[in-house]
């Protein structure tokens, strides 16, 4: 069985313990910085382009969900490696070349996203597809 926990960044498996360390996006700063006792303040941002994808696309994978919302953040079509550098810009990681290809297929499929075709030699460039079916 194969669990995906999108904000866990790391997992220590013990003989009676289980402990996750969890990335979320934030800030924690010092009231103090110069003094070791201070007391500490934090604030959490909450997500917005996977939860917003996830809305619209239903089901997608947490892959699938950034690559719709890094579609949507550009107004014109965008090169594979665009998307995963607005990504990892976003979420402070970026996506691997089969995953992308995978879920941007899945994307096709869903009538979600497009490829198109610049000519030969040329990088294919990916665009969300409005409801209407318009590029």
């Amino acid at each position: 069985m194969e669990v995906l926990y999108e904000r866990v960044a790391g997992l220590g498996i013990g003989k009676t313990t289980l402990t996750a360390c969890v990335r979320t996006p934030g800030e924690v700063a010092a009231v103090d910085p110069d003094d070791l006792d201070s007391p500490l303040t934090y604030r959490v941002d909450t997500p917005t382009g996977t939860e917003r994808a996830t809305e619209r696309g239903g089901d997608l994978s947490p892959a699938g969900a950034k690559l719709l919302a890094a579609l949507d953040a550009h107004d014109q079509p965008a090169s594979v490696r665009d998307l995963v550098e607005w990504i990892a810009a976003t979420y402070g990681h970026g996506l691997r070349r089969p995953r992308c290809s995978t879920e941007l297929n899945r994307l096709r499929e869903r009538k979600l996203a497009e490829y198109l075709e610049p000519g030969s030699g040329r990088e294919k460039l990916c665009c969300r597809l409005r409801a209407d079916g318009a590029v």
